[in-house]
């Protein structure tokens, strides 16, 4: 406002001198209208943008440049009125320097655009060089047509004219470049260019006026001077243009503007430009324009020509060339507009067009036998056969892969179910034949999933969902083609619960709660992250509600991502108030067996100030006997970041003492119910104390897990375990809660603030243990 306030000021006390140059400017002696008033008006819109430039918390990079500029508009206008009337030099010096002092200002005014520009645009382009060279080329050709008729009335051609002569030249390219300015980056984030614009254009037309006067020996009217300092208050408002608005890219079709209306000019210049040994100039200019023009409309095509190969590769397969996961979608969105059009279905009709989800069964055993480059091939021969298919049916299609060995093809004219299903069975058909493979000679087979829209969907996630659920029928029953036929049966709930689980996360509605985790001497060590999901209708979930249908459609690293965002947030906050405990995040089978998840925990940790040896990872015994060579990779690449990694639920998978030795665990989780029966039970004791002598053998830590009471705990202590956890260390529990107890068993020391996420849950009634919460927790 304070700047704002400042430019105010500035022309609500130069409308007053506009005026009375405008109306009076005869009245007075010649050198108060002349010197001192004419310099003060052009000189506000300096102190004021030196105002603007001082007080402004926003960083404006052409404020320094155009104020520099501004200056040598008075500075010039000044030496060369009060040189003139004080009669130093010899005639016409005085106003010549003035007049230099003022071209010295159009660099820096030219500098001041360029930098208003360059926040908008990121880099100079070459589009943006053609652009600018084209405008400034036909506005220096609009204006050596204006200024030829002068020429020959222009005294006797001595050096003093030359720079009233440049003028106009200069105010020309200065108006093409801030126009070509506004057409690269829209209205909307430059409506400064458009404001310099007609600044510029209202200093050409005053120096348009100058120049005729002076050539034909009149006067110059003090008016024009008015005209000078409105263009410079003109000038200065502009300069309030905030940088903040960025656009990502440039303006589309309307970047295309400045070579057309400069093409139009140079047309237009070109049959009524003097003769060629009168003054080639403007013909010169025209045609340098046109070729500058053409060359950018040839630019503009290559770029046309490179988004389309861009488009399309953005939009078809890498490995087997038909159209990708994205093109699917777009298509299917087609589909369904035109669907919902023609809401009405014919007679014996089930809809207006079906989706067929494929996926190859066995094709993991493939990889894992014969390699990689034969699962490719597989993959190739599997859709020449489909694409072959489908040409023979003569029906339109649109053929995709999703990714892996999954694939969907939306069947335009299969409005039935009886016509899908012919459908189903004939690429099933195709697969009867076994591929010929480079390196094996291999069968194929497929679970096809049908579904038609509108009746099993009218959004795109629907009809996926349902044809989705067909195909995991067909797979889980043995048959090859299914229909989709709506049913409440546990796959079903879990299809439906996959969906509520992607808004969840959406809505962030998945919550931490920590699992303390204590030393043998009974001192606060850690905690255990558990994820919660706290459902808007059915309350508090727990993992074991809803983390079988995120594995099943893998959700467990969207899961992951969200739990590590929000414990590593709370451990930074510990940490920085002196609070060393460490962090506990289990990972899914799902999560190992793709290697995403160890870019997903180096983000997480490079967006918290947490060094990565306070994150251990917990990794399930199982996951280690599925897919062991993929698994065993995903971990080597998580020990590389620095983390920890403990073994889960060791007991329970049957890992050999050879995989012990060879991966890089620090710790070893026993299964809470050898913890359990350890106090009670001989065989219990004689294992935990076994894989106690173990881990410590291996330089490993031994943690027992559900730990629920007293004696339990004792004895764990006697057998050697150096951590417990479990009921009776404390009960998972909001971060408020760990933090209150973290305070205490600190003395007070720590005194930690509430946590700016929420991670805090409502009131909840004791949950009891159970087998699933133990085996499932996260």
């Amino acid at each position: 406002m304070q700047q704002q306030r400042s430019l105010l000021v500035a022309l609500a006390l130069g409308i007053p001198g506009y005026g009375w140059l405008l109306v009076a400017p005869s009245a007075g002696p010649s050198w108060l209208s002349e010197v001192v008033l004419t310099t003060l008006l052009l000189g506000l819109p300096v102190w004021a943008l030196t105002c603007v430039r001082d007080e402004s918390p926003v960083v404006r990079p052409w404020l320094v440049p155009l104020t520099t500029g501004l200056a040598m508009f008075p500075l010039g206008h000044f030496v060369g009125t009060a040189g003139g009337l004080l009669g130093l030099g010899e005639r016409g010096f005085a106003g010549f320097v003035g007049d230099v002092l003022v071209l010295v200002g159009y660099p820096f005014l030219l500098l001041g655009l360029l930098a208003a520009l360059a926040v908008h645009v990121r880099g100079l382009r070459l589009t943006v060089c053609l652009d600018g060279l084209t405008g400034a080329l036909a506005g220096a050709a609009v204006a050596t047509l204006a200024v030829a008729p002068l020429l020959p009335a222009i005294g006797d051609g001595t050096w003093a004219q030359v720079p009233l002569l440049a003028f106009p030249f200069l105010d020309a390219a200065l108006v093409a470049a801030s126009l070509g300015a506004l057409a690269l980056v829209g209205l909307a984030h430059g409506r400064q260019f458009g404001l310099w614009a007609v600044a510029l254009v209202v200093l050409a037309a005053a120096h348009l006026v100058q120049v005729e006067r002076f050539a034909s020996g009149a006067a110059v009217p003090a008016w024009s001077h008015a005209l000078v300092g409105l263009a410079l208050a003109l000038l200065s408002v502009g300069a309030l243009g905030h940088g903040a608005q960025r656009p990502d890219r440039l303006a589309g079709s309307r970047a295309l503007g400045v070579p057309a209306l400069s093409s139009v000019a140079a047309v237009a210049v070109l049959p009524v430009a003097p003769d060629w040994q009168v003054n080639p100039l403007p013909t010169l200019l025209a045609l340098a324009t046109l070729v500058c023009a053409a060359a950018r409309f040839v630019r503009a095509f290559l770029q046309l020509r490179e988004l389309a190969a861009v488009k399309e590769m953005a939009l078809t397969d890498e490995l087997t060339g038909i159209p990708n996961r994205r093109a699917l979608y777009l298509h299917l969105d087609t589909m369904l507009a035109l669907a919902d059009d023609d809401a009405e279905l014919k007679p014996g009709d089930d809809g207006t067009f079906a989706v067929a989800l494929i996926d190859l069964d066995h094709f993991k055993e493939v990889n894992d036998t014969l390699g990689h480059a034969t699962g490719d091939a597989l993959l190739k021969g599997v859709v020449a056969r489909f694409g072959a298919k489908l040409e023979e049916l003569e029906t339109p299609y649109l053929f995709a892969r999703l990714g892996g060995d999954e694939f969907a093809v939306v069947l335009h004219e299969a409005t039935s179910r009886n016509a899908a299903l012919m459908v189903g069975e004939a690429l099933q058909e195709s697969l009867a034949e076994p591929l010929r493979l480079p390196d094996a000679e291999l069968h194929a087979h497929a679970s096809i999933g049908l579904a038609v829209a509108p009746r099993h969907g009218r959004t795109r996630s629907e009809i996926l969902f349902a044809a989705d659920a067909a195909m995991y029928a067909a797979k889980t029953s043995g048959d090859a083609v299914r229909f989709h036929a709506p049913s409440h049966d546990e796959k079903t709930q879990q299809l439906g619960l996959s969906e509520e689980l992607h808004r969840a996360l959406d809505r962030r509605e998945l919550v931490v709660e920590y699992l303390p985790v204590e030393s043998a001497e009974g001192h606060l060590v850690g905690v255990e992250a558990l994820v919660r999901w706290d459902h808007p209708e059915r309350g508090l979930l727990l993992p074991a509600d809803f983390l079988p249908a995120a594995e099943r459609y893998r959700l467990t690293n969207a899961i992951a991502q969200r739990v590590l965002e929000i414990a590593l947030g709370d451990l930074e906050r510990w940490r920085a108030h002196g609070v060393t405990v460490s962090l506990t995040v289990n990972l899914s089978t799902s999560d190992l067996r793709d290697e995403a998840i160890v870019n997903l925990v180096a983000e997480a940790l490079l967006g918290n100030d947490v060094p990565a040896s306070a994150l251990t990872l917990d990794i399930p015994e199982a996951a280690l006997a599925e897919d062991p060579d993929r698994v065993t990779d995903v971990i080597r690449s998580l020990k590389g970041l620095g983390v920890r990694l403990a073994l889960d639920d060791y007991g329970t998978g049957g890992t050999g003492l050879a995989r012990l030795h060879e991966l890089p665990f620090h710790a070893l989780k026993l299964d809470g119910r050898f913890a359990r029966d350890a106090a009670v039970d001989a065989r219990s004791t004689g294992v935990v104390k076994s894989a106690i002598d173990l881990a410590h053998a291996l330089g490993m830590r031994i943690v027992a897990e559900g730990v629920e009471d007293r004696r339990a705990a004792e004895r764990l202590r006697e057998l050697g375990c150096d951590e417990l956890q479990g009921w009776h260390v404390g009960r998972p529990a909001a971060a408020t809660e760990v933090e209150a107890r973290m305070s205490r068993s600190s003395g007070g020391k720590h005194r930690l603030p509430v946590p700016e996420q929420s991670t805090r849950l409502p009131e909840q009634p004791a949950v009891p243990v159970t087998r699933p919460e133990v085996q499932r927790r996260r």
